[in-house]
């Protein structure tokens, strides 16, 4: 901490890229605990304790105060469970997947974001702190069209990977079909071929 205090002294680290932090909205709390969230949705807290930590979220103590994005994924996990689409387990391990792949195209977005707007700042001659104030000035801006962008992408994938399994059943069916007919016509044949030769 005294390493950062003295960056920030000396003009080498800035936080004034928070107040345009554009996950504010998310990131804010409400006057509720993670026990009566869990009680409100369902759950028992142990539960939801280790549904919310699955999803990429820190793991929260039952008088943990709830952050606001939090939230959906509570709702979400209640209805689930309560309609038995899938149990505890199988939805942790959905969680796990979701905060992996998300995890990756963040990654993917940060590495952008530093050689495409940062870096061409600090070979301008711009230092650290100054560089950071600029940098941060562009996510107002474009993350409400990456969130559009991000959606759209998963909207699609979504509809290829849906259509393609209601399509499989259907396919396999006529294949199976098609295999009883032909076992059909060689029956047929077989005893057309039997009936025809001499005693």
């Amino acid at each position: 901490m005294e390493g950062m205090a003295e960056a920030v002294r000396a003009g080498l680290l800035s936080f004034a890229f928070v107040e345009s932090w554009p996950f504010e909205r998310w990131s804010s709390r409400r006057p509720q605990t993670h026990v009566e969230l869990a009680e409100e949705v369902g759950l028992s807290f142990e539960a939801l304790q280790r549904l919310v930590e699955a999803f990429g979220f820190a793991r929260p103590e039952p008088k943990d105060v709830v952050v606001e994005a939090e939230r959906p994924i509570a709702l979400l996990a209640g209805r689930i469970v309560e309609l038995e689409i899938v149990d505890e387990a199988g939805l942790a391990r959905l969680g796990h997947v979701y905060a992996e792949a998300f995890r990756r195209i963040a990654l993917a977005e940060t590495e952008v974001y530093h050689s495409g707007v940062e870096e061409p700042l600090l070979r301008s001659g711009l230092g650290e702190s100054r560089t950071m104030e600029l940098a941060s000035s562009f996510s107002p801006a474009l993350t409400g069209m990456l969130d559009d962008a991000v959606m759209a992408t998963y909207r699609r994938q979504q509809e290829l990977t849906w259509t393609e399994h209601q399509i499989e059943p259907s396919s396999r069916r006529s294949r199976t079909q098609a295999s009883r007919c032909r076992r059909r016509r060689r029956r047929r044949c077989a005893s057309s071929t039997s009936r025809a030769t001499p005693a």
